[in-house]
């Protein structure tokens, strides 16, 4: 679990990975939310080539993978992508880890 966005970007830097690469950042147009939910849910937003600004949840694992929550881009306003992380840690947290029924 994760106190915070610097510590979930700590682990995916520490493990080798590129999601928060500034030119990864740039080049999807990625802003990430400061608010973590559960541990490990965060909100992004991209600037797709085409089209307005929109919100993405996304999941840190425990060695700082980045997986995305439904679709990217998914929702309109970052008051929508907050209320699904929201959810989606709730569940997680009540099937014992998991976001999914078994």
């Amino acid at each position: 679990m994760f106190r915070n966005i610097a510590d979930i970007k700590c682990a995916n830097r520490v493990y080798g990975r590129y999601f928060f690469e500034p030119d990864t950042m740039r080049f999807f147009g990625s802003r990430v939310l400061d608010e973590v939910y559960g541990g490990r849910y965060f909100v992004t937003s991209e600037k797709p080539p085409y089209g307005p600004r929109a919100y993405t949840v996304r999941r840190a694992g425990s060695e700082g993978e980045i997986t995305t929550i439904g679709k990217v881009c998914q929702y309109a306003t970052a008051a929508q992508a907050k209320g699904a992380a929201r959810i989606a840690a709730a569940a997680e947290a009540a099937h014992g880890g998991s976001p999914c029924p078994e």
